[in-house]
C-alpha cells in the first residue's frame, strides 16, 4: 500500500511540473514577442486611397524632358500602429511615384517592401519618416508585399499589399 502511494506522489509531481515547464514556456514565448497587447483590439477598417486621385495638393506630376513622359505622384498617410497599419491595400499604375507619409503611433514599428528595396527607420509614437520610390514601369499585374520587420510583427499580422494595375 505504502508503494502505491510512493507512486501516486511521484506522478502527481512529475504531472505538475510538466504542465508548470509549459505555462513557463508559453510565457516566454509571448514575451520574447515585444508588445503584445494583453487586450488585442481589433484594427479600424483600411480604407483604400485612389492612386489617381481628382486634381488636389496631394497629387502632382512629374514630366520628363528626355521623352516626355507623365509619372503620377501618389500620397498616401500610413499610421504604424501597434500590430496594423491603416492602410493596407495601396494601388499604383506602373511607373507612378509613391510618396509615403509614415506616421509611428506606436512602440517601434517600420515599413518594408523587399522587391522594390523600400525601408523607413523604425519609428516611435510621433515619430515621422517620408518615403518616396516609383514603381517599375514593367510591373503591370504585380503585387507587392509591405510589412513591419520589427520582432514578429509581420507574423502577427502587419502587412499590406501594394497592387499596380
Amino acid at each position: 500500500m505504502e508503494e502505491t502511494n510512493k507512486t501516486s506522489t511521484i506522478l502527481v509531481i512529475a504531472f505538475a511540473l510538466i504542465v508548470l515547464a509549459l505555462v513557463i514556456g508559453v510565457v516566454f514565448i509571448l514575451t520574447q514577442s515585444a508588445n503584445i497587447p494583453i487586450n488585442v483590439q481589433t484594427p479600424p477598417p483600411t480604407e483604400q486611397i485612389p492612386v489617381n486621385p481628382p486634381p488636389s495638393n496631394t497629387q502632382d506630376e512629374e514630366i520628363s524632358e528626355e521623352n516626355e513622359t507623365v509619372s503620377q505622384i501618389a500620397e498616401y498617410t500610413i499610421e504604424l500602429r501597434d500590430n496594423f497599419f491603416s492602410l493596407t491595400n495601396l494601388t499604383a499604375n506602373a511607373g507612378d511615384i509613391i510618396r509615403i507619409n509614415l506616421d509611428g503611433r506606436g512602440s517601434g514599428h517600420d515599413f518594408v517592401i523587399d522587391e522594390l528595396n523600400v525601408r523607413s527607420n523604425i519609428l516611435f509614437n510621433g515619430q515621422k519618416q517620408t518615403l518616396e520610390f516609383q514603381i517599375p514601369e514593367n510591373s503591370s499585374g504585380q503585387s507587392y508585399e509591405f510589412y513591419c520587420s520589427v520582432n514578429n510583427h509581420r507574423l502577427m499580422g502587419m502587412v499590406g499589399t501594394l497592387t499596380v494595375l
